[in-house]
């Protein structure tokens, strides 16, 4: 969904009457979604917070999801599949509440937590709070848990803060934040990612709690070399976008320094003789610096 179908949408749905909207992206969820969808309700009945709405966003599927979550909550449906990132869009863009509660369809995650979630983002003010799972019980379980803690290490060290879990589908954010992210969000899997960077690298207030993490219903979607590449690519974009010396600065004086150790080498090698390489390892760092300082500038020119 665009920016300006966004905030056509935002004009159109007053957040007055709403508390919370819980937004569900799905799709092919039929085994799960109706429970899902209830488990939020008993959760939320049980809780202070009573002014909510749930929002499924059908994502074109085809065993009826749609159809088993219209009982119990406001559903939207995709025409066509467009990806979860997608659906999350049109469900920013529909949103009635300040807030707004993210959880899977899928039923892995402990929907009764949602308004503990919730408490937290309105009592201490956080722009996010994200559910931070404990343990990896989908599919491929033990290379999940080693390609989530290797994505911790890059986003902390790109972001230079500390990082949960970048990619829960368990979430509470600001509508206003959700609403500005928005337009940055891709339409796969890496939206959670781009989502929980975006606060990072905007120095928003963030909060990780622990979570327990259940199997899913039904077949799990991800892949593990597209969705982590994905994931890869989500977190270098985001800090890029935000803060690109951090990203092109270090390679940019790891060559400098490579050439200039190649050059002394090279001169008590061969008599002062500098090779080309050792020239073309320090020019390709300058230019890299300084396509580095480019980018900052034009970043904080637009921020």
């Amino acid at each position: 969904m665009s920016a300006t179908a966004i905030e056509q949408d935002q004009r159109v749905a007053s957040a007055d009457d709403v508390l919370v909207t819980v937004l569900v992206p799905a799709y092919n969820e039929a085994g799960a979604i109706a429970a899902t969808v209830e488990r939020i309700r008993a959760a939320f009945d049980a809780s202070p917070f009573s002014a909510i709405e749930i929002l499924v966003v059908d994502d074109a599927s085809t065993d009826g999801t749609g159809d088993r979550a219209r009982a119990a909550a406001t559903v939207i449906s995709h025409p066509v599949n467009l990806g979860q990132g997608a659906a999350i869009k049109t469900g920013i863009g529909r949103a009635r509440g300040s807030h707004i509660a993210l959880i899977d369809g899928d039923g892995s995650y402990p929907a009764e937590d949602l308004p503990k979630l919730v408490h937290l983002a309105l009592e201490a003010g956080y722009e996010q709070v994200i559910g931070d799972r404990q343990s990896e019980a989908g599919s491929l379980a033990p290379l999940r848990a080693v390609v989530k803690r290797m994505l911790r290490w890059f986003a902390a060290f790109l972001s230079g803060q500390a990082v949960g879990d970048l990619n829960s589908g368990m979430r509470v954010v600001e509508r206003e934040a959700a609403l500005r992210y928005a337009p940055l969000l891709p339409d796969g899997f890496s939206n959670s990612t781009t989502l929980t960077l975006a606060t990072l690298s905007h120095r928003g207030r963030i909060a990780f709690v622990p979570i327990a993490y259940s199997r899913r219903e039904g077949k799990s979607k991800f892949r593990p070399i597209g969705d982590t590449y994905n994931m890869v690519l989500a977190i270098v974009r985001m800090v890029v976008y935000v803060d690109p010396l951090r990203v092109l600065l270090p390679p940019a004086v790891l060559l400098v320094l490579l050439g200039v150790a190649k050059a002394s080498a090279d001169a008590a090698r061969y008599d002062w003789h500098i090779t080309a390489s050792a020239v073309l390892l320090v020019m390709t760092g300058v230019q890299i610096a300084v396509l580095a300082l480019i980018a900052d500038l034009i970043v904080r020119r637009t921020r």
